[in-house]
């Protein structure tokens, strides 16, 4: 299935980098070496240390990664689905979502549905993804999270996606509730699953924007920075929890643009300020609030 857009419009700031695709320059001796190391038990855990650089991020992302893909198991050849997205200037991306054998028919489903919504999102915002993004789904995973180093990974977890919007149906978790994936699905659980890959995505394209990523993904967002609760309240309870960091805001904030949600001013210039990706023209709308320019706005009339 191949799906057309637009490439991406020239960025207003040109102290902004944009999220580009990632070549996969890792050695194939170092990724046996590791593979080794998991079997034989040597790296059951991630130390967990000060990171001074994104190649720090990378390291300890790309272990951490090797040890949740040990517990997944390809459900089989029908358990890989690979999609290609095609740009009008011929350029493609491809994208390949696996299952795992542990996934019943009804997650595979609703999976497959919210992944097919997830890339009609990319299409429609007109973000281009790092070529070869692998996403693996299994209830044997931790929890959903992104690794980044290569092109990228995601891990999604049916069971965890299911409960968090139970729970924030319910209101039982309230910064849930009031989060960005919640607030753009409603009561769609197709739509939030979508907006937690977009979320995830978030974290995968912020490292690739941000030569600060260590840093931000270490720096709470509002400890010591009481001026930023204000606009960290306009985009969700989540990203106002004391815990959180400057990249998950950024993550909050990307998952909101790329599905058409704006955002006032106070709130994108803290994103451009944490180098946010930048996947689309970002344009004023009414009342002062700003959004990602889609695709059929960049279309040139007849």
């Amino acid at each position: 299935m191949q799906f057309h857009t637009q490439k991406n419009a020239p960025a207003q700031k040109k102290d902004f980098n944009t999220a580009a695709s990632v070549m996969d320059n890792s050695s194939q001796r170092e990724s046996l070496q590791r593979r080794a190391d998991l079997a034989n038990g040597t790296a059951q855990q991630v130390v967990q240390r000060e990171l001074n650089s994104n190649q720090d991020v990378e390291n300890e992302d790309r272990t951490q990664y090797e040890i949740e893909r040990d517990k997944f198991k390809l459900k089989d050849q029908d358990g890989r689905n690979q999609r290609t997205i095609q740009y009008s200037d011929g350029t493609t991306r491809n994208v390949v979502l696996y299952f795992g054998n542990d996934i019943c028919a009804a997650d595979e489903s609703a999976c497959l549905s919210m992944f097919e919504h997830w890339l009609t999102q990319l299409v429609k915002m007109s973000i281009v993804i790092p070529n070869d993004l692998e996403i693996y789904v299994s209830n044997n995973f931790t929890n959903q999270c992104s690794y980044n180093f290569d092109s990228g990974k995601i891990c999604l977890k049916p069971s965890s996606i299911n409960s968090l919007f139970d729970s924030g149906k319910r209101s039982t978790i309230p910064n849930i509730a009031d989060s960005v994936p919640y607030a753009y699905s409603g009561d769609d659980k197709t739509k939030f699953g979508s907006a937690v890959i977009m979320h995830e995505l978030g974290h995968v394209l912020h490292e690739k924007s941000s030569v600060n990523f260590f840093k931000q993904k270490q720096t709470p967002l509002i400890d010591g920075h009481t001026d930023r609760i204000n606009s960290a309240k306009k985009v969700s309870l989540y990203v106002c929890k004391g815990e959180q960091s400057e990249a998950e805001f950024v993550a909050e904030v990307f998952t909101g643009l790329s599905n058409g949600l704006c955002f006032d001013e106070d709130v994108v210039s803290l994103y451009w300020q944490f180098n946010g990706p930048r996947c689309g023209e970002l344009i004023e709308r009414e009342n002062h609030k700003y959004g990602f320019r889609n695709s059929k706005e960049m279309e040139i009339p007849d």
